[in-house]
């Protein structure tokens, strides 16, 4: 019987040694630190009791006892800090720390019992049973260790069972199951000893074996040293986000706590779950429940390329469902914010430009036909007053195009001479009036004909020089016009203005482009203007591919510059800019009319009358035949009875607007060959393209220049009714 029990333990050692080989060649971890100390320990308990067992003498079995104790007193404490680390159960330092002082207290007072009665009342060697062992009397400190020794079996053995029963992964919970019943074992051939049922054959040992057995078949069954797997297990297990797992034949073998959570019906209806689950992806649904939204996704599981299965996953888009939500509804208060906007600037537009058309048409009128000098100068305060309260109200409009993004560059040709004149003669008058001299400095040589958005440039221009006649008390103001040549077909058009003003300080240079901004409104609190002039020029320089330089001292001055590539259409030059401004300057002072038109008929539609008898006044030089009518249904009657070739409408109109006015005119004659013109005070971002889009032949804003409105005439009337004058 001995030799069996020697064999047991040989047998028992080697199985020891393989676990310790193979957790040794794993190592990566405090997993495998803990089970690497208990096949260590382990080996020393079983090796020391071979000794014992085989022992001849009675030294020699006290030393084989004494090395099993060594190993022992700490195999309780390594399978209990093992499967800690196994179950995910966090153990408090100071914990470990105590216990640890515990045992080895316990290992010196073992090997200093024959010293003292703490562990063995009294110690005797006997050799009457199958193999030598020890008779002894059980002192304090044995009942302590042992006590200790079952607490740590039943810990351990609770952890694992509630780590089990949580457990949704099947490969984990066999691997937590066979862990389980190794610590069972251990526990089943620790009690005879406990309780003294055979004294003389410590079955401990072999419950160790056999304890390390299933260790052993969990390590090569079910990786139970795959730490990376273990991890990922676990991490499955606790992602917020459901996770369903489909084998190949499309039954549902794992579900994750979360899909549990969100699809409690899993655990009795799997495969109803998941039909519903196919339903909800192919109709783009989500899943709600409670407070939470998911939204559900499938997935193929492939090895190497072939489909082993189907996972679904149920992903938590709450927040993100809520943050578009928000997005939406903030996105629907600033588009009607924007609606809001463009419709006061539409209103605006119209109530403000409709009285400005009557005030500067009628103007026109006594500029055109007064003789008297104090009138005249009357009329030309009127026009100078009414031009400033217009470029307030172009300024404002012009930022709501560009904060739009539909400010358009529109390139046409132009003489670059028309061009410095027009701004030589809005700016003079001005400067004369503030005793300021006014200095033109053009480059003789600069092309006579180029292409260029001509609106755009003088308005920027126009912008920069009233800026500085308004900012300069004394002194001059200097427009100078130069050029550089790119390659035959471009130049650089190089613009700048110089001012002897008040300058800007280098602090608020920054703020002077910000929109509505105006600088040291204490000391500029009485100059006109709405801060919009230097933002709506930068942005504008912008969209022609330049930049506005600035440089200043306070007290002295500024100069502002820029530079426009420009097409050269003729490289003739504008010669001297002095004598060509006199001779453009006595043709502009006396009007005379584009063009006689006798035979041509007009009809003008406008709910205000004093409209009606601005246009029909600016145009009565043209010997047209105008008709004028108070509104659309009056315009239609008209229409009925005579041909027009050409008809006027404004659009806001009560009763019957324009654009239904147009729409009615055209279904009662659709074969008509008239040319329908809106004239109207909208002028806001994307009006011109409406009133395309919505069938009119042009457009054009109030309040209208009497030239340009006799241009457009012109070019819209047949050629055979159009006498040049």
């Amino acid at each position: 019987m001995a030799q069996y029990l020697v064999a047991i333990q040989y047998i028992g050692l080697f199985v020891l040694f393989l676990e310790g080989y193979l957790v040794f060649k794993k190592w990566n971890s405090r997993l495998h630190a803990w089970l690497f100390l208990d096949c260590v320990t382990t080996f020393v308990c079983n090796a020391g009791y071979l000794v014992e067992i085989q022992a001849t003498s009675q030294d020699m079995f006290i030393k084989g006892w004494q090395i099993a104790y060594i190993g022992n007193v700490w195999i309780a404490f390594s399978l209990f800090m093992f499967s800690a680390e196994l179950c995910n159960v966090q153990v408090p330092k100071v914990i470990v720390r105590g216990l640890s002082l515990f045992h080895i207290a316990t290992m010196l007072i073992i090997l200093t019992s024959g010293h003292h009665t703490l562990y063995y009342t009294y110690m005797n060697y006997r050799q009457d049973g199958i193999v030598p062992y020890l008779d002894h009397g059980n002192g304090i400190w044995h009942h302590i260790y042992f006590g200790a020794v079952l607490v740590y079996a039943f810990v351990v053995i609770g952890m694992l069972v509630i780590t089990i029963r949580k457990e949704r992964n099947a490969v984990s919970r066999r691997r937590l199951i066979f862990v389980t019943l190794a610590m069972l074992c251990e526990l089943a051939f620790f009690l005879p000893r406990f309780l003294k049922l055979f004294p003389e054959y410590d079955f401990t040992n072999l419950g160790n074996a056999l304890c390390s057995v299933f260790i052993v078949i969990s390590i090569f069954r079910f990786n139970l040293l795959d730490t990376r797997g273990m991890a990922k297990d676990n991490l499955i297990e606790e992602l917020p986000e459901g996770i369903i797992f489909l084998n190949g034949y499309g039954y549902v073998n794992y579900f994750n706590k979360a899909a549990k959570e969100i699809i409690p019906e899993l655990e009795l209806t799997p495969d109803l779950v998941v039909a519903d689950l196919d339903k909800t992806i192919e109709a783009g649904e989500t899943i709600t429940r409670g407070d939470r939204i998911f939204t559900p996704e499938k997935r193929s599981l492939l090895h190497d390329g072939t489909a082993i299965g189907t996972m679904y996953g149920l992903i938590d888009v709450t927040e993100h469902v809520q943050y578009t939500e928000e997005l939406t509804r903030q996105r629907e208060i600033a588009e009607n914010a924007n609606k809001a906007k463009s419709a006061f600037l539409a209103s605006m537009s119209h109530e403000i430009r409709t009285p400005i058309n009557a005030i500067l048409g009628m103007n026109e009128m006594i500029l055109r036909e007064s003789k008297e000098e104090d009138i005249l100068e009357y009329a030309g305060d009127i026009f100078s007053a009414g031009n400033t309260l217009l470029t307030i109200i172009n300024d404002i409009l012009d930022f709501s195009k560009i904060e739009e993004g539909r400010m358009e560059i529109i390139p046409v040709h132009y003489r670059t001479g028309i061009l410095v004149y027009d701004l030589c003669n809005m700016i003079k008058d001005r400067a004369t009036r503030k005793n300021l001299e006014f200095i033109v400095e053009v480059d003789e040589n600069i092309p006579s004909i180029l292409t260029g958005d001509e609106i755009r440039i003088r308005q920027c221009i126009l912008n920069i020089l009233t800026n500085a006649v308004k900012y300069t008390d004394s002194g001059s103001v200097t427009l100078n016009f130069g050029y550089t040549k790119e390659d035959d077909s471009h130049i650089f058009l190089n613009i700048s203005v110089r001012d002897t003003g008040n300058g800007i300080k280098p602090e608020d240079m920054e703020d002077m482009f910000i929109p509505f901004t105006r600088l040291e409104m204490n000391r500029n609190r009485t100059v006109e203007g709405t801060g919009l002039g230097m933002s709506i020029t930068t942005n504008l320089l912008e969209l022609m591919g330049s930049e506005l330089k600035v440089e200043s001292v306070y007290g002295e001055g500024s100069t502002f510059s820029f530079s426009l590539r420009q097409l050269v259409n003729d490289w003739t030059g504008v010669g001297d800019y002095s004598k060509t401004y006199n001779e453009y300057h006595k043709s502009a002072i006396s009007y005379h009319e584009l063009f006689h038109a006798p035979e041509a008929r007009l009809l003008v539609v406008d709910d205000t009358r004093v409209n009606l008898n601005v246009i029909t006044k600016l145009l009565k030089r043209t010997q047209m035949q105008i008709d004028t009518a108070f509104s659309g249904p009056e315009a239609i009657e008209k229409a009925k009875n005579a041909h027009y070739d050409i008809m006027l409408i404004d659009h806001m109109m009560p009763e019957m607007d324009g654009i239904e006015t147009l729409q009615r005119l055209k279904a009662q004659d659709p074969d008509s060959d008239t040319v329908y013109i809106v004239l109207t005070a909208n002028a806001i971002s994307g009006a011109r393209e409406m009133y395309l889009a919505a069938g009119f032949h042009d457009y054009l804003s109030k309040p209208v220049k009497g030239k340009i409105l006799e241009d457009m005439i012109r070019m819209n009337l047949p050629p055979e009714k159009i006498i040049p004058y």
